[in-house]
């Protein structure tokens, strides 16, 4: 059972169904009854083809290219059709034999999803909080930067997005995450005491056997245009280093506040919960850069939708200034 089952994501697979002249259905079929309802439209998911109502997936082709995948639609409203045969992906020609189920009982299903669409109610502060910390990666490394008591200390971009990602689609928690990313800024800005700070925190989270990225923001200024041929103005703090990221998405970070959390997202949480990968124009903005790890997430999560460029866009840089969570 993959974790998509363990989300709760039921699969139905159907024996040969049949329309009613008695020829068996294909996914055509299915879809040119699903597109005739408001909101259905075509779309992709896990690189096969789907039906989604407002982005959300009502429906969709496994990878086997055998099964019809519904999430939410429980066994026994599915009328425990656990394991029959599907209707299969050609479009042309099918297979005849078997018992059929009639076109009736596919619009039924797929009304279930239907019935019950999903919110387009935004994702909420602690929504985001709760699948982010469902890592227990992030829960660690919040902890630990709470006892170093290192200076505005922050948990930041991938290692939260992609958890929620990752919650989102039913993946394993740390699925795809290449490194875990942490801020802080200090006005020491020489190399050796960075250089504590980071076997520090290696020592007290080797154990999780990921990769850390620790950077202290005050000295970005001082390697970034050597490594990478773009400008780095000198930083205030660390959440100026957020403003800065790549991508807009990705411009969160988390750290602890007393007994809760401190958020700080300044483009809120939409785009993270609709999987958007956007970009963030400014003075140290990268097109190949940006397509690059694009492509990359969009391999890792083809559910994923890339916003491109736009080639009239002059770069900015946002001040450093304190915001609401």
């Amino acid at each position: 059972m993959d974790a998509r089952h363990k989300a709760g994501h039921d699969e139905v697979k159907y024996r040969p169904p049949y329309t009613t002249d008695g020829t068996a259905m294909t996914y055509d079929d299915v879809r040119d009854i699903a597109l005739a309802w408001p909101e259905v439209e075509d779309g992709t998911s896990y690189g096969t083809p789907a039906l989604k109502v407002r982005k959300k997936m009502l429906v969709r082709l496994k990878e086997d290219g055998d099964s019809l995948v519904m999430p939410g639609v429980p066994a026994d409203q599915a009328r425990d059709r656990r394991t029959v045969s599907a209707p299969p992906l050609a479009r042309t020609g099918v297979k005849d034999g078997g018992e059929g189920v009639r076109r009736a009982d596919i619009v039924a299903l797929a009304g279930l999803r239907l019935a019950n669409p999903p919110s387009d109610s935004p994702m909420t502060r602690d929504q985001f909080l709760a699948a982010a910390l469902k890592n227990p990666v992030n829960a660690a490394i919040l902890r630990a930067l709470t006892n170093l008591m290192l200076p505005d200390a922050w948990l930041v971009s991938g290692c939260l997005v992609q958890s929620v990602w990752n919650a989102i689609t039913g993946r394993d928690a740390g699925y795809g995450i290449s490194d875990y990313d942490i801020f802080y800024f200090d006005p020491d800005t020489s190399w050796e005491a960075e250089d504590a700070v980071i076997r520090a925190l290696q020592a007290r989270l080797a154990g999780f056997g990921v990769m850390i990225e620790t950077r202290n923001q005050g000295r970005v200024h001082l390697w970034y245009p050597d490594k990478h041929g773009l400008p780095y103005p000198p930083l205030k703090c660390s959440t100026e280093g957020i403003d800065r990221f790549l991508t807009a998405n990705t411009m969160v970070g988390i750290r602890q506040s007393g007994a809760g959390h401190e958020i700080y997202a300044p483009n809120g949480f939409d785009d993270i919960a609709d999987m958007i990968v956007r970009p963030n124009p400014g003075p140290n903005f990268s097109r190949a850069n940006y397509a690059a790890k694009a492509a990359k997430w969009k391999r890792l999560w083809p559910e994923v939708r890339v916003i491109e460029p736009d080639v009239a866009v002059q770069p900015g840089c946002p001040p450093c200034e304190s915001r609401d969570p």
